[in-house]
């Protein structure tokens, strides 16, 4: 989606030209206008990159940018699927029925990325909590459950490590494989 700590033009124009960018709907002018390629999806559609398949699906968040106006672009999950792996990346999203509609369609999964930070009760319906994220992996069918949107920009009052401290102990009640690497790290499914 649009926002800053998504969509940073500093990050963007610093990456390889020779990437492709998989956007959701009203976002390819922006990527278009820096001379980047870009392939635009609106929720359930679907391309192909090599090997892999990707699929655009809604999440429970919202859209807004200084130029872009609030909710004139699309905000979005994502599955990408090979032949041998499937994986769900949730972007930022809060807890909603889509998790069980992706598990019933898609599963089961081999890993699945949720959003555990910048959660506030103010505002519950557009991040998830530690726990909701957990209750969002068994309804995703999901096999190793690797957190992420957390510990980077402070976005909420909650302190740094507390989405990590919550979700390790509430993924233990839940019997959920999980990985917290160091931010960087790189992550193996083996």
């Amino acid at each position: 989606h649009n926002h800053y700590d998504h969509m940073d033009a500093w990050t963007m124009e610093n990456l390889p030209d020779s990437v492709t960018w998989y956007v959701p709907m009203g976002l390819a002018g922006w990527f278009r206008d820096r001379g980047r390629r870009v392939v635009a999806l609106n929720w359930w559609q679907s391309a192909r990159h090599g090997r892999w398949k990707l699929t655009c699906l809604p999440a429970q968040h919202w859209s807004n940018r200084i130029g872009m106006g609030a909710n004139s672009t699309l905000w979005c999950s994502w599955l990408i699927e090979s032949e041998r792996r499937k994986f769900f990346f949730a972007g930022d999203s809060g807890y909603y029925h889509g998790f069980a509609e992706y598990g019933r369609k898609f599963g089961p999964i081999d890993a699945a990325m949720l959003p555990i930070g910048a959660y506030d009760r103010n505002w519950p319906h557009v991040h998830l909590n530690p726990e909701e994220a957990v209750e969002a992996h068994g309804l995703l069918n999901g096999g190793l459950f690797l957190p992420i949107h957390w510990g980077t920009f402070r976005l909420a009052f909650h302190p740094w490590w507390e989405p990590v401290e919550r979700l390790l102990a509430y993924a233990h009640t839940r019997d959920t494989r999980i990985v917290v690497p160091r931010p960087g790290a790189v992550v193996g499914l083996e």
